[in-house]
């Protein structure tokens, strides 16, 4: 990471004047960007190396009826249909017509599979009381139970049988409220749509729950006094509420910790790209945790296409009018972490703070454009000291 001056770390026990301090939390935004996305282009670099985008190429041609094969000779599709090649082939022009078998054996499984675990005209999942012994023993006990005050309750088995009752009908609302969720954010669809990406490429990635603001707009009748005569009129209501949502992710799409190797539980987090249109880039200026000022500061620029030619970081601006979001998921190294607090602290006045102890751990969830960090939200701590310290803007 790149370090602060000596100077500047001087300036820091000082009080700064408002150029000082706008200067000290460019630099300081500046070290932060620099560290954040030269581990993204390690991450994006790795993933180009470790040869799987090669499988996913070829697993794509294959369903679409291409041949494969790197030599020019028989591709893997043949193959499959008629063995080996051989080692003489026969003289003569023959047909060239290829027979997509890929597709159809793909879209079987990936309908079978659905079938199975996505029934139509029921639930794959359910709830139900957690078994308790002292209350299936108490289900037979006769003894009866009277309050403080020598009022009878009733028996030992009433009481669990209505305690039974209660949890019964609890999970039955609760699974109702989870049901219509899912529903409304229609999550079978978004389950089809993993499980063609496992059967086609060989991974599916589900991402999830996280929250989303759903707007519900309905008309209202009011009666209103105009000249004497009552009128009628519509109105309508605007009410926005928050629920959980799950989203299949392209695989093509996320890059991992390259040191998780086969585990992806190993890895401290993971990044996602994906892309924005400045409309979609000027909403976000308006929901809690982005950083208007930034997002400014990225719309007064091209977008900036990142990509891999020869194993090389290649970042050029882009053809089209789209950006490339990246939004990192996992840890934040402590450092990384404290510059971040820094800046914030600076802007609201709080001081420097603390150092941070390089064992504690800190996740968050960090929002990149154009190498710059426009939305920053922690996610929770490994000793829960900072749940209710907000680590971005």
């Amino acid at each position: 990471m790149a370090d602060l001056s000596q100077n500047q770390m001087m300036a820091q026990t000082y009080e700064l004047s408002e150029d000082d301090a706008a200067i000290l939390q460019e630099q300081l935004l500046s070290s932060l960007y620099q560290e954040i996305s030269s581990e993204r282009d390690e991450w994006v670099r790795a993933r180009a190396q470790s040869g799987i985008e090669t499988d996913w190429r070829k697993a794509e041609a294959l369903y679409d009826g291409e041949d494969v094969s790197e030599d020019g000779g028989m591709g893997l599709e043949d193959s499959l249909r008629n063995g080996p090649a051989s080692r003489s082939r026969p003289a003569g022009n023959r047909s060239r017509v290829r027979i997509n078998i890929v597709a159809p054996a793909v879209d079987n499984q990936v309908a079978r599979m659905c079938e199975i675990l996505l029934p139509v005209d029921d639930k794959n999942w359910g709830i139900r009381p957690t078994p308790n012994p002292a209350v299936s023993k108490a289900l037979t006990d006769g003894r009866a139970v009277q309050d403080v005050q020598g009022y009878h309750l009733g028996t030992m088995a009433e009481l669990a049988a209505s305690a039974q009752n209660t949890a019964q009908l609890a999970c039955k609302a609760m699974e109702r409220e989870i049901d219509d969720q899912l529903t409304e954010s229609q999550y079978n669809g978004e389950c089809r749509k993993l499980i063609f990406s496992a059967a086609k490429l060989g991974t599916g990635v589900m991402k999830g729950p996280f929250v989303v603001r759903i707007e519900e707009r309905n008309w209202m009748s009011a009666n209103q006094q105009i000249g004497g005569m009552a009128v009628v009129n519509a109105v309508m209501s605007i009410t926005e509420k928050f629920a959980p949502a799950s989203r299949a992710v392209d695989i093509r799409s996320l890059y991992p910790d390259p040191s998780c190797s086969d585990d992806i539980q190993r890895g401290k987090g993971i990044y996602e790209c994906k892309e924005i249109t400045r409309k979609e880039l000027r909403a976000l200026a308006k929901r809690p945790g982005y950083d208007p000022d930034a997002i400014r500061k990225v719309l007064k620029q091209k977008p900036l296409l990142v990509d891999v030619n020869d194993n090389k970081i290649d970042k050029s601006q882009a053809r089209d009018d789209l950006y490339q979001i990246w939004e990192y998921h996992g840890e934040v190294e402590p450092e990384s972490f404290q510059l971040l607090r820094k800046y914030t602290n600076r802007i609201a006045g709080d001081g420097e703070g603390e150092d941070i102890d390089p064992l504690q751990s800190f996740a968050g969830c960090l929002i990149i454009v154009n190498d710059v960090i426009v939305g920053a939200l922690p996610m929770m701590t490994a000793d829960n000291s900072l749940e209710n310290h907000q680590a971005g803007w």
